[in-house]
Order: structure tokens, then sequence, then C-alpha cells
């Protein structure tokens, strides 16, 4: 379906929102104008961007100052609730379709604008989801900008006499991080013998048995979950991916070493089934050295190219983390998401390319968000594998509303009794069937 953009003034802003949402999400083929006379004369499916209507027959979408901007500075956001959803950005323009910029909104949202600007970070130097604008606004639960694109679809069928095509399909992505391999084996010898004393000073003698167990061969390891795994995601027809923590040990980064045998063993059984990508240490977050000694490692031993990677302890910062990531070769990140909440970060459920906001320039960089994390339902929220089900339904049901991609985040270390995690493996089990595959 061809689709005829008319703006005065086409900036980096305007042209990559607009390749988004109606190239990549909606697929229409766009092309743009500031041509008044051709605009005017277009038997195609016209959208009108600006200030005044110059077409009666068009799709006239008001622009607000915002995106015609190209510095970065605390914007006065206005928030508005109209049925059936919420907007910003709003703009007083009688002859318009909408009574909001949706574009500047879209924009605004995607390119994370608001994590750009001051904000009080978290004991890991991360934006907390109560600081957004989602959160205070609550939308946080819902794809905002894909459910306003959905609307704007319908409309512009309508007015143009179209069928709508389904463009994108609803697909689950299960990703797993391997944040520790083993619970007990593997560790060296030092590590293994103070674990034991702790256990034995704390009075934690069963843990004690069980490790003694499992390090005599008696007893398999309670992290060594990847045969169950990929037995599990196979029945549903989901493809995961492993993401993998590759550092040398350190206070945050605590997995068995990238250099012993087994660590590698593992990968390498992992990477024949899976798509696995890099889980950038702790450490590394500042040294972009270290990120791609750590990546060009994981490649040597998988025999796989590295391309997509998911930060540990999802500690983003914009831009740096991402302009780290491109330049050691990652093409696609899986860390948009909150550890502390469910939800759309960006809200958004389909991949976009990540816009560089101080270079004013799009990126080779595609963000996958996540909306669900097994540790933000036990750790952060307190629910119990009973109740947890719940709001991960309803996520799946927002995603699938809009044809998006739902991904969830599961630790290889969540399916034994082991640190509370007792009762676990059944809700993912039922999670998972509940999520699907592909439509």
């Amino acid at each position: 379906m061809n689709l005829i953009f008319y703006t005065e003034k086409l900036n980096p802003r305007i042209e990559y929102i607009v390749k988004h949402l109606f190239t990549r999400v909606l697929s229409y083929t766009v092309e743009f104008t500031s041509d008044q006379n051709y605009f005017i004369a277009s038997d195609k499916v016209c959208i009108q961007y600006g200030s005044q209507r110059i077409n009666t027959a068009s799709f006239f979408i008001p622009i607000h100052r915002f995106i015609l901007e190209n510095d970065i500075r605390p914007q006065d956001i206005t928030f508005s609730n109209i049925d059936p959803l919420p907007t910003l950005f709003p703009v007083s323009q009688l002859e318009a379709d909408l009574s909001f910029d949706f574009l500047s909104m879209a924009f605004y949202l995607l390119s994370r604008y608001e994590e750009y600007l001051p904000f009080e970070d978290d004991e890991h130097g991360r934006f907390a989801a109560s600081q957004s604008q989602a959160f205070k606004h609550n939308f946080l639960y819902q794809p905002l900008v894909d459910q306003w694109l959905m609307l704007i679809n319908e409309q512009l069928s309508e007015r143009f006499q179209f069928t709508r095509i389904k463009s994108n399909v609803y697909a689950y992505i299960p990703t797993i991080d391997v944040d520790f391999g083993w619970a007990y084996l593997y560790k060296g010898s030092w590590r293994t013998l103070g674990a034991a004393l702790k256990d034995l000073v704390k009075g934690q003698f069963g843990n004690l048995a069980t490790r003694l167990a499992v390090l005599r061969g008696k007893q398999a390891d309670p992290y060594f979950t990847f045969d169950y795994l990929n037995r599990l995601h196979k029945a549903s027809a989901s493809e995961a991916c492993y993401f993998f923590l590759f550092g040398e040990y350190g206070p945050y980064d605590k997995n068995t070493s990238p250099e012993h045998p087994a660590m590698q063993q593992l990968v390498q059984k992992v990477a024949l089934e899976n798509n696995i990508g890099i889980h950038p240490s702790y450490a590394s977050n500042l040294d972009v050295n270290l990120l791609a000694k750590e990546k060009n490692k994981l490649a040597t031993v998988s025999g796989q190219t590295i391309n997509i990677s998911r930060q540990h302890f999802l500690k983003l910062s914009l831009p740096d983390t991402y302009r780290h990531l491109l330049s050691v070769g990652i093409q696609a990140d899986y860390s948009m998401g909150y550890a502390e909440a469910l939800g759309f970060r960006a809200s958004t459920c389909h991949p976009y390319s990540w816009y560089d906001l101080e270079r004013e320039q799009e990126t080779e960089l595609t963000i996958f968000p996540f909306q669900i994390m097994d540790v933000t339902l036990k750790n952060y929220l307190g629910l119990s594998p009973k109740t947890a089900i719940e709001p991960c339904q309803k996520m799946i049901e927002e995603v699938r509303a809009v044809n998006g991609t739902l991904i969830s985040i599961w630790h290889n270390s969540s399916f034994s009794p082991l640190m509370g995690w007792d009762g676990w493996q059944a809700m993912y089990e039922s999670f998972v069937e509940l999520a699907g595959g592909r439509e």
C-alpha cells in the first residue's frame, strides 16, 4: 500500500518516526513530499502533518514544536486522557483529525527522551520506572504507541476505502540469562570451600547436603536446566535466545570462568539449537574494550557470530551503552525494560531502530523491548508463582492485541527451590503455554 506523507519541513526526527510507524510496523511504502500541488492531486493514502489543513481528503495530524527541535531539554509535557487512550503533546487545531501530535508522542517515547535528561538513578545507575511519564500517567502497562497506531490505521482504511492487511503477527521470544551456569559445580576450590563453610556457619545443612551430593556426582546441579528448557520451548514452537555472562569473576559477575572447559562446552551445546548473545558483565559497562573482549571470546567459543546482547543487571545508560554496543558489532539489544516493573518501557512491543538523540540520527542498532522478567515478579513485586500468572496473562493479551512481539526474561537458575524459587518451574510452564510461539 502506497502512502504519501506531506510536511513543510522534513527533519531527521520526522523521517525516523514516520518510517518506523508506517513502513516498519504497518508496511506502507511511504513517499515524503513538501509539494502542496502534488500532494493535493494524489489519489494515494494521504497524511498531512503540519499546522493548517491543505487537503480536505487527507488525514491531518497537527504538529507540535517539539518534533522540530534539534536539542535536548526539559519539556513541559501535557498529559490528557482521550477516550479510549492517553495522549501527550496536545495541539489545538480544529481542522485536525487528532487533538494531539501523535508523531511527537511516539518519537518522545521511543527515543527515550526523558532518559537523556537529569534523573535520580538507582543503586545500579539505572533510570527507574517510577520516574517515567508512563508510570506517572498510568500507561506503563500499555503499548500506547502501538495502540494509537492501530486506531489511526483503522481510520485510514475507512477514509481511503482499502482493506487493512495484517502486516505483523504476534510472536513470543523466550530469553534466558545465564548468570550462573551451575549452582555448585565448576566454581573453583576456594569458592567451593568458602560456600560450604558459609552453609555450615549459617546452619543451612540441607543446602550443604545438596552441595556435597552434587559435587560427588550423586545429584544433578539444580541450575543446569538447559535440556529441560530446550524441550519446553520446542513444545511451544518458541525460538529461545540465551545470553551468556562471559566476564571474569567480580562483585556482580559470578558465573563460571569463560576459560573453564565446562563453560565452553555449555556454550557450544546451547548454541547448537538456539540463538545466543552476550550478557555484558557489570564491569564492562563503562569499559568498551572489556565489552569487546567478552563478545569476541563468546564468538570464538561458540563458533557463532555474536550480534545480540542484553545488559547484565539491565544497566542501560543512554546514549553510551548503545554506542558501545554498536562499536563492537552488536546489531540488536534486548535490554529495553525495567527491573522493578512489568510493562512497556518505550510504550511499544515492536522492535525498532535506536535513534541517537544527541547526534540526531537513526542507527543500525535494533531494540527488542521486553515486558516480563522472573526477578521482577518474585523479588520486586513480591508475587507468588500462583499470583504471578495473572499479570503475565494481561501482558500477553496486550501484545497480542497489537500483533506485537512478547519477550520474557527468565534465568536458568529460577527452576529449583534454591533462593526461594520453589514452585516457579510450574508457573513458567503455564506461562510459556499461554504465550505460545507464533501465530
